[in-house]
Formats: structure tokens, sequence, C-alpha cells
């Protein structure tokens, strides 16, 4: 259930916080029927206040498809959690059916290109003109855009020519538990006191 990966989530963001970690945020994914639960709203907020943490500190992702039969109601509810200061992504952007005129109308702070668009970049000047189009376009609706599923230095290259805000993917890590990312977490935060010491 959404509830119980939300608390998880907003309690591993706590330890990061008590470890002395900062500006780490934390992005739960929502499915179509989670977007459809009446109290979701109301869920996401009070889960948030037994964390004591601040709103924007957690993003929301959707999909495609979940709000594609019932996208006025999705919208209502992703504007009523925006409202409150939670960010809003549309994960795997490009392998449903989402409509120009739907992904403008919805209330979303950014837009996650799905790794099928970042592997046809290799694949010739169409495809890469089709990436860059996405690109421009979330740009235009003032939206950070995220690269999903970077491999190669090359993806990462192209992105940041094509105006990418951001990345994820295995050239930066793999999944993994929270307890070895705090373990990383812990020794970059100490690396960089080092350098500033």
């Amino acid at each position: 259930p959404i509830y119980q990966v939300l608390d998880a989530s907003l309690a591993q963001l706590l330890e990061w916080d008590r470890l002395g970690i900062e500006g780490i945020n934390v992005s739960v994914n929502l499915s179509a029927s989670q977007l459809r639960d009446a109290e979701l709203v109301s869920e996401v907020l009070m889960a948030l206040k037994r964390a004591d943490l601040a709103p924007p500190r957690l993003e929301i992702e959707l999909t495609e498809t979940s709000v594609l039969n019932r996208p006025a109601e999705a919208r209502e509810a992703l504007e009523a959690l925006r409202r409150f200061g939670i960010t809003i992504s549309m994960d795997d952007f490009g392998t449903g059916y989402t409509s120009l005129a739907l992904l403008a109308q919805l209330p979303l702070d950014t837009v996650k290109i799905d790794r099928s668009f970042i592997v046809a970049m290799a694949e010739g000047e169409r495809d890469r003109a089709v990436i860059e189009s996405i690109i421009k376009m979330a740009r235009a609706l003032n939206l950070r855009v995220v690269g999903e599923g970077v491999e190669t230095n090359e993806e990462l290259e192209a992105l940041a020519r094509y105006g990418c805000n951001e990345i994820q993917g295995y050239l930066i890590s793999r999944p993994c538990p929270g307890a070895q990312i705090s373990r990383f977490l812990v020794q970059q935060r100490d690396a960089q006191r080092r350098r500033t010491a």
C-alpha cells in the first residue's frame, strides 16, 4: 500500500536528516487506483505531519497510464497535493499516450523521460530530434526534465547538450538499500567537509 511505502520513505528521509545529510528529498510512485483514492490527499498530508517534514521534501510520481482513464479526477487530486507544496512528476514519459494538451493541463513540476528514448538517441538523427523536442517542449512548459535509465557518459553528454536538468540511472548507481545509500551519502558529506576545511 502507498501509505506504508510513504511512511517508510519518509522515515528514511528522517534518518538522512539525523545523519546531517542536507538537500535530499524523496519520491514515491502512485498507481492509477491510488490516484483515485478519495483519502489520498489527507493520508499523504498526515504522513508528512507524522514525520514532521515539510511538503516540498516529497515528490509524487505518476505514470501516463495512471491518468489516462480519468484525467479530470487525477488533475483534481494532483492540484490539491501541489497546493500544499508537494511536487509532482510524470514518470516514464513517452511510453503511454499522453497528449500534449493533457501534459500542459496537468499540474506537473517534472517530466521524467523514459529510458527507451535515451537508448534511441544512438540510433539516428531523427531519434535525437525526438528527444530534443521533448526536452524543449517540457522546458517551454516550465517543467524540470529528468533523463531516466542513463548508463553511459555519451548519453549524459547528449542530454546535457539538449538541456536536460537531471539524470538517473546505472551511470550513477544501481538500486540499493537505504543503509547502503546512507553510507555513501555520509562518505560524500565527509569528503566535502574535508575539501572545504
